[in-house]
């Protein structure tokens, strides 16, 4: 069976290294222990700092568009979806479609979701 592409995003508010690990370390036991993925290859994004200028969640977006990963790992969805507005709220309700309609997963691993990714039909 051929190794799914994990790609693990972490945003933070504050830059304290000590989270920011934890959420690192437990993204990176769940792929070990769920999807049997190895370490050195899931790919990281991090944001830290403000909820605006999230350059890292950007980069990793163009890349789940061009189908580069398989499964998006959260620690929490909050990570992801960041709402302060109804406005921003329907962004991110736009952004999770593209994601799913990439054929990328979405796993919040405290909370115990996980969002099928979408098929395309020819």
């Amino acid at each position: 069976m051929k190794e799914k592409r994990v790609v693990g995003y972490i945003f933070y508010s504050i830059n304290d290294i000590e989270k920011i690990e934890k959420h690192r370390k437990s993204i990176i036991n769940y792929a070990v222990s769920h999807l049997e993925v190895k370490e050195e290859n899931i790919v990281f994004y991090i944001d830290i700092g403000s909820r605006e200028d999230r350059a890292a969640l950007d980069s990793m977006m163009k890349r789940i568009k061009s189908r580069a990963f398989d499964v998006l790992l959260v620690d929490h969805i909050s990570h992801l979806y960041k709402a302060i507005s109804e406005e921003t709220l329907l962004v991110l309700k736009e952004m999770t479609k593209e994601i799913l309609n990439s054929g990328v997963e979405i796993i919040s691993i405290l909370e115990k979701k996980h969002l099928e990714a979408r098929q395309e039909t020819q």
